[in-house]
């Protein structure tokens, strides 16, 4: 096939991408038996309009002539058959070929979104593990102070330390649910 046809064909590509998809499409859905069906009934169809047009051939005088043109004939509209076949081959792989692309890029998209998503989580994960030892130290050096009388300036830092420990398990529960 030359390159004159397959850029005529590409100029009819939008609407026969359209029957093409909806030819794939329909041969996917659950009816398509009833497709198939239509499709039968097509190749009758022209198998008849071949028979009626052999048939036209053979009323000539000279037999051999007839049948020679009748040959021709049929020989013509395989090869125009086949063409055609070709054709809608290349279409459907072209779109085949393109929708495969579009998958592949919002695979990598969704693959970069992940590494991204994983790194945050490592991010926050070790944001967690650090405050959870500021609040283990906390809590030993609250202890050992508990022992010993409390000053004045002791009754505030440790006021202080508590809501730094009430927020601390705050944000702790909030990393958790993350």
């Amino acid at each position: 096939m030359d390159e004159y046809a397959l850029d005529s064909s590409q100029s009819n590509c939008k609407s026969d991408d359209d029957d093409i998809l909806e030819y794939v499409s329909a041969l996917a859905s659950s009816n398509y038996r009833s497709t198939l069906t239509c499709l039968a009934d097509n190749l009758e169809s022209s198998e008849q309009e071949e028979e009626q047009s052999s048939a036209q051939f053979s009323f000539n005088k000279n037999g051999e002539k007839s049948q020679y043109l009748e040959n021709m004939e049929n020989l013509k509209h395989a090869l125009t058959e086949k063409d055609k076949d070709l054709q809608l081959a290349a279409r459907i792989g072209k779109c085949l070929l393109e929708r495969n692309q579009q998958l592949q890029n919002v695979n990598d998209h969704l693959e970069n979104q992940i590494s991204v998503v994983n790194e945050e989580l490592v991010q926050l994960k070790h944001e967690l593990q650090q405050k959870m030892e500021i609040l283990k130290r906390w809590t030993q050096e609250n202890q050992c102070t508990s022992d010993f009388p409390p000053s004045d300036r002791k009754i505030n830092t440790l006021n202080s330390l508590e809501r730094k420990l009430t927020t601390l398990e705050e944000e702790n529960a909030g990393l958790k649910l993350e």
